[in-house]
């Protein structure tokens, strides 16, 4: 029965642990490589533990000799664990943006090491070649050593970054624990298997931690900035579904206005004017804003109302009811989310119907579903028009319609982004339409 040190044990089931974790953060994070590189560094001091454990009896073991273990598989995982590690610092760093003559020296080192761990499995299997083997395994520690000095060189530069300053650490740390293992190495200091087995350990354990923490911290980074990006897309997004917003209501406005110049009432396209002037000013003062308050809006939802009630006459009656719980100067919503759907009850619902109509705009709050949730602000624009059926029967007027309500549902389907904190809800009643806004307050 093979004896081996409970260390060992321990790092079996560290390394499994880690190595799953850090290539699901590799899958979940589009296959990145660093992850992936991580992943395969503890996949590699699994399978040496493995190997240790199932029949290999270390007895002195020596972190770089050859002597004694030349057809062990775990000494060969010994060559695959530092070279996957330098992968990850070298993808993990970002060598080939910030410095490309490091990133071509840790390169060419990696392909040395690459080429040592293949000619390590060839004379395995070559009793007679263990002095190349023994040739092979110095030039393998002589160029790790460079590249575990080039490392911590090149990291100094991330000593204070809030993401790579871990990985510097750990550079730092490697290089200091390898020093230990060349002194004892060659001072011709026979070490103790306790001792190189607690080294090993040390190492493994502090270097996992450092390396968790910067993949955690970079992964939180990158999140932050992928989440801010997001929210500045649909600012963006929804600036410029406002900027068309515009357009659309003063343009018919002014057909509003040229029908009155048509049929000669001059009296009323001049009043009519007036009336759309002040609006014009007060909707595009409001579209600066990002938010305005519920008191403004509905101000300015009034003078539109008071426009097209002078234009259609007694075909139009409208009103505007407030719940006495609400203080409107005191909630805010974005500019002009109420109007298009306002304007699409008057001129698609009402004023095709014979002898008018009415239209109602009422807001009121509702209790949230969790005392922790904010409440919820509930407009309802009913009209008992024609519905939006017939409405469709009407020429162009489905084109019409669907521009305006189209662009504002647009803007409320961002405004729930990244949480469902907003809503829009358009049924057919018996006589008319209903549309529903719901609004976390």
């Amino acid at each position: 029965m093979p004896s081996y040190p409970l260390s060992f044990v321990f790092m079996l089931g560290f390394s499994f642990l880690m190595a799953a974790i850090t290539c699901m953060k590799a899958v979940l994070n589009n296959g990145d490589r660093a992850a992936f590189y991580c992943s395969f560094t503890y996949i590699s001091i699994f399978f040496n533990c493995f190997f240790v454990i199932i029949g290999f009896d270390l007895g002195n073991y020596d972190f770089l000799s050859a002597g004694g273990l030349e057809s062990s598989p775990a000494l060969w995982f010994n060559y695959l664990t530092p070279t996957f590690m330098l992968f990850f610092y070298r993808e993990f760093l970002d060598m080939k943006q910030h410095s490309s003559r490091y990133y071509t020296l840790i390169t060419v080192g990696l392909y040395v090491l690459i080429a040592c761990a293949g000619l390590k499995i060839i004379t395995t299997f070559m009793p007679f070649a263990v002095t190349v083997f023994e040739g092979v395994s110095l030039v393998f520690q002589f160029v790790l050593l460079g590249l575990f000095i080039v490392l911590p060189l090149y990291s100094l530069r991330f000593w204070r970054h809030e993401i790579y300053r871990y990985a510097a650490w750990s550079s730092w740390f490697i290089i200091l624990m390898y020093a230990t293992f060349l002194l004892f190495y060659f001072g011709g200091i026979i070490m103790p298997s306790w001792l190189g087995d607690n080294i090993l350990f040390g190492i493994s354990a502090v270097d996992s931690i450092l390396f968790w923490i910067a993949l955690t911290v970079r992964d939180s980074q990158i999140l932050k900035s992928k989440t801010l990006f997001e929210k500045q897309a649909i600012s963006n997004e929804i600036r410029a579904l406002r900027s068309q917003m515009n357009p659309h209501f003063i343009f018919n406005s002014l057909n509003a206005i040229k029908a009155y110049n048509l049929s000669n009432d001059t009296e009323k396209a001049d009043l009519y004017l007036t009336k759309f002037s002040r609006l014009t000013r007060q909707v595009l003062e409001n579209s600066a804003a990002e938010k305005i308050t519920l008191e403004n809006e509905l101000n300015t939802l009034r003078h539109y109302l008071e426009m097209e009630k002078l234009r259609a006459g007694e075909k139009l009656s409208y009103e505007i009811l407030v719940s006495d719980d609400i203080e409107p100067a005191f909630i805010e919503l974005p500019p002009l989310l109420i109007q298009p759907y306002v304007e699409n009850a008057i001129w698609h619902g009402v004023l095709h119907k014979e002898g008018g109509g009415m239209v109602t705009i009422s807001v009121e709050t509702k209790h949230a579903l969790f005392l922790t949730d904010a409440p919820i602000l509930q407009i309802t624009i009913t009209d008992n028009g024609i519905g939006r059926k017939a409405a469709a029967l009407h020429g162009k007027a489905t084109q019409k319609q669907s521009f305006g309500t189209k662009l504002t549902a647009e803007r409320i389907k961002h405004l729930g982004m990244p949480s469902p904190s907003a809503s829009v809800n358009i049924e057919d009643l018996s006589e008319g339409t209903r549309v529903t806004i719901m609004i976390q307050i």
